[in-house]
């Protein structure tokens, strides 16, 4: 059943235009979902097949597949940058807008573990979240600086060699 669910699924994809025809595109999009993952790789796969279509829409703009991935992808590297862990925590305490969709899509695309933090938490909940999800990273709107204070830095214990990593979002 499983199987005729997915034909099924990717028939309606293939006919809505979401599946591109060229193959070159399609196997590029292939490759970064394969590389960075479902979440990670949705950008570079829409940029491969459809650069110039409207990937997000928000109250501030619109973003092309273009844009969208070119934020992702500089947004990942920076991630990795700074994280060394193979697999960090990375929370991210956002509205909804474009920008908190290509912070969940870059911390996929690092590897990292998501950790979506409630727009209502004050300090003492973002300290306990993050010490339970042992969080390295925490990418939050400028709004929330009160609460992201509660952030201790990786893995919520804070100490001379682990230094804070809270990012305000959009740069």
């Amino acid at each position: 059943m499983r199987i005729l669910d997915e034909a099924l699924a990717a028939g309606t994809l293939w006919r809505s235009g979401a599946v591109p025809r060229n193959p070159r595109a399609l196997a590029s999009g292939a490759r970064a979902v394969a590389r960075l993952g479902p979440f990670g790789g949705l950008p570079a796969f829409g940029a491969a097949a459809f650069p110039d279509r409207v990937a997000l829409v928000d109250d501030r703009g619109q973003l092309t597949f273009a844009e969208f991935a070119g934020r992702t992808h500089r947004l990942a590297h920076a991630l990795m940058s700074l994280l060394a862990s193979p697999q960090p925590g990375i929370g991210i305490l956002c509205r909804n807008h474009a920008d908190a969709i290509v912070a969940l899509c870059a911390a996929s695309a690092a590897g990292a573990r998501v950790v979506l933090l409630n727009s209502d938490f004050g300090p003492r909940q973002v300290a306990q979240v993050a010490a339970r999800e042992r969080l390295d990273a925490l990418v939050y709107d400028d709004e929330f600086t009160t609460a992201a204070a509660g952030f201790d830095g990786p893995g919520g214990a804070p100490g001379p060699r682990t230094p804070r990593r809270r990012a305000p979002w959009p740069p």
